[in-house]
C-alpha cells in the first residue's frame, strides 16, 4: 500500500496593477475574474509539480492508461454504472437517480454513450488537461519530470492539482478557463475526480475507474451548479 500525503495546492493568484486584470506566471497569460473557488475548489497558481504531486501524478496517470488499454478492448461491450446527484444554482437537488452508461470509441477517445445532461468523456492518461503531464509520467526515460501543473490546449486553460482526498483516493482537481474574444481567460468551470490506483480500492480489473467525479459550474455571483457521479459498478 502506499503512503499516502495530503498536499495543499491552494495559492491564490496576485492581482496585478493597472488594467484590473490578474496574471501568474503562465507565460504572461491574462486572466480575468480571479475566483477563490468554483465549488469550494481553489485555483492554484502555475507551478512546477513537487515531488508529492509527482508521486500522485504517476499513480494516476499509470492507472488511467491501464483502464483506457482495457478499455478500449472492450468498448461497445461494457458500462458503467453511476449514482447521480444534480444540484441547481440554488445548491436544491434537481436529481437524485442510478445511471448506466455504455463506453464507447469516438475516433481514438473513449466516451461514455449518454446525453449532454452528463458527462460524457472518459478520464484517460490522453484526457486535454493531463495528457502534457501524463506524457512526462509515463516517460520512463524522464527521470527529471520536470512539468508545469498548467496547460493550454486550444482556447481552454487547465490548472490542475493533486492531492490525497480524505477517503484516500488519489484525486486530480481541474480549474477550467476559457479564452475570450480579447484573449483573456475566463473561469469555466471546475472538477474533482477520485481516482481508484490501488487494486484493493476496488478490484484490480477497476484501477483507473473514477470513483467519484463532481463538476461545477459557475452561475451568477459566487453560486454553482454541481453534478456528481458516483461509480457503482460494471456491466458485465
Amino acid at each position: 500500500m502506499k503512503n499516502f500525503l495530503f498536499i495543499s495546492a491552494m495559492s491564490f493568484l496576485v492581482l496585478s496593477s493597472g488594467c484590473g486584470k490578474l496574471r501568474d506566471q503562465r507565460a504572461g497569460v491574462s486572466l480575468k475574474n480571479i475566483f477563490k473557488g468554483i465549488g469550494g475548489l481553489e485555483e492554484p497558481t502555475q507551478h512546477s509539480l513537487t515531488a508529492t504531486e509527482i508521486l500522485i501524478a504517476t499513480h494516476i496517470c499509470t492507472s488511467l492508461q491501464t483502464k483506457r488499454n482495457s478499455l478500449i478492448t472492450h468498448a461497445g461491450s461494457i458500462a458503467y454504472t453511476f449514482n447521480v446527484q444534480r444540484n441547481d444554482c440554488n445548491n436544491k437537488s434537481t436529481e437524485t437517480s442510478k445511471q448506466t452508461f455504455p463506453i464507447v470509441l469516438a475516433g481514438t477517445d473513449l466516451e461514455y454513450s449518454t446525453t449532454i445532461n452528463y458527462i460524457t468523456d472518459v478520464v484517460t492518461e490522453k484526457t486535454s488537461a493531463l495528457s502534457a503531464i501524463c506524457k512526462v509520467m509515463l516517460d520512463a526515460g524522464n527521470t527529471a519530470k520536470d512539468v508545469s501543473n498548467s496547460n493550454i490546449v486550444g482556447d481552454k486553460l487547465f490548472t490542475v492539482a493533486f492531492l490525497v482526498s480524505a477517503d484516500k483516493y488519489e484525486t486530480v482537481q481541474i480549474t477550467t478557463r476559457l479564452k475570450d474574444s480579447k484573449g483573456s481567460f475566463n473561469p469555466l468551470n471546475s472538477e474533482e475526480i477520485k481516482i481508484a490506483t490501488d487494486a484493493s480500492q476496488l478490484g484490480a480489473k477497476y484501477v483507473g475507474v473514477e470513483k467519484v467525479r463532481i463538476q461545477n459550474t459557475p452561475c451568477s455571483g459566487t453560486q454553482v451548479s454541481t453534478l456528481q457521479e458516483t461509480w457503482v459498478g460494471s456491466i458485465p
